[in-house]
């Protein structure tokens, strides 16, 4: 049997390389045919091929197309049987395993929306939800406004998809426009038109619990969805991924559509940055104890002698710190960062990837 620990290491070294795969140039939609269920054939062991029509716009086609497929007896009783996948470029038949449960006919349906999404489908054995949290740490300022403030951590868990709902966007507009201004140049351009593979407000999948936790924490100035699919991939295998916005986040969007956040008050990542970063962390891993203990929601649901942290960038360097610092954090990754001086005199004592 695989432990999770080894599981959590083979997703993160099979994925880092596509970190910023997500990426693509103008966020404008061009023309495009809604996508539906052309035909429906099943085969001899009862497999159902279900070929789709309809296109996304020619500058996705590079990309892949998501099918949320629903099954009915009855039209009245809708259930998500499947996330179906395919890159834009192709027209073959997806095959899904007809459900089994004695009714003699079922009917099937997708949305007509283009779902593209820039990465191909999630391997796991679970569906993946997402679920918004505001915290509040009266330690915390923000370096822009000095002042205490929220900051916002996506949850992303093992779930039961919700019936006639949509997966979640990639990135809120506002979220993305401010990013791409940011970055302003077309490589690193968020196209606000990405669908993810989450499903927002899933039902958790609690049969599945108690959950091991990783922490994840984004580049410098960046958001916390900036590795969504990684977040998403670990979820789809059991995990619960807690990714966090610092306080450094070029864009902070609070549920009620306030932002806040300004680059042009930031100034380069400093070691202070790290252990301030650090911090941040700690208090999420605290308040992570605090969920499972007597939140209505998460009680008795996250593993918290199982959690370990993962970063990119300035993220790798937080989570080496955390890593090596607290002793919550049995395990750690750090993509596309750097080690300090420190390491060579005071190497880490617990299992970690660069």
């Amino acid at each position: 049997m695989i432990s999770p620990l080894h599981c959590f290491w083979r997703l993160l070294l099979a994925l880092c390389c596509a970190t910023f795969a997500f990426v693509c140039s103008v966020p404008q939609l061009a023309a495009q045919t809604p996508q539906k269920i052309q035909s429906i054939t099943v085969d001899a062991d009862q497999a159902v091929r279900l070929q789709f029509s309809g296109a996304p716009a020619t500058k996705f086609r590079r990309f892949h197309s998501i099918y949320p497929v629903e099954a009915s007896p009855d039209l009245q009783k809708w259930e998500r049987i499947a996330l179906l996948s395919r890159t834009n470029g192709s027209t073959a038949p997806l095959s899904l395993e007809s459900p089994r449960t004695g009714h003699a006919k079922y009917f099937y349906r997708t949305p007509s929306t283009n779902l593209v999404t820039p990465f191909p489908s999630l391997t796991g054995p679970y569906a993946v939800g997402t679920k918004l949290l505001v915290m509040h740490n009266p330690d915390r300022t923000n370096r822009v406004y000095q002042t205490n403030f929220p900051f916002l951590v996506t949850m992303f868990y093992p779930a039961t998809p919700t019936s006639g709902a949509l997966p979640s966007r990639y990135a809120a507009p506002q979220v993305a426009s401010s990013i791409n201004s940011m970055w302003a140049i077309a490589a690193v351009t968020i196209d606000p038109a990405f669908f993810a593979q989450s499903q927002s407000n899933a039902v958790i999948a609690r049969s599945a619990g108690p959950f091991p936790v990783v922490t994840y924490s984004p580049g410098y100035t960046m958001h916390r969805f900036d590795n969504t699919h990684l977040c998403e991939e670990l979820a789809s295998h059991g995990f619960v991924v807690a990714a966090m916005d610092h306080r450094d986040s070029y864009v902070t969007l609070l549920p009620d559509g306030t932002t806040f956040g300004d680059l042009s008050h930031n100034v380069g990542v400093t070691s202070m940055d790290f252990d301030l970063r650090a911090k941040d962390l700690q208090f999420l891993l605290s308040e992570i104890e605090r969920l499972n203990l007597s939140d209505p929601e998460w009680a008795g649901l996250l593993d918290t002698n199982r959690i370990g942290a993962f970063g990119f960038s300035a993220g790798g360097n937080t989570s080496s710190t955390l890593g090596r610092t607290d002793s919550r954090i049995k395990a750690f990754a750090n993509m596309d960062g750097n080690l300090s001086t420190l390491w060579e005199t005071d190497p880490a004592t617990k299992p970690f990837r660069f």
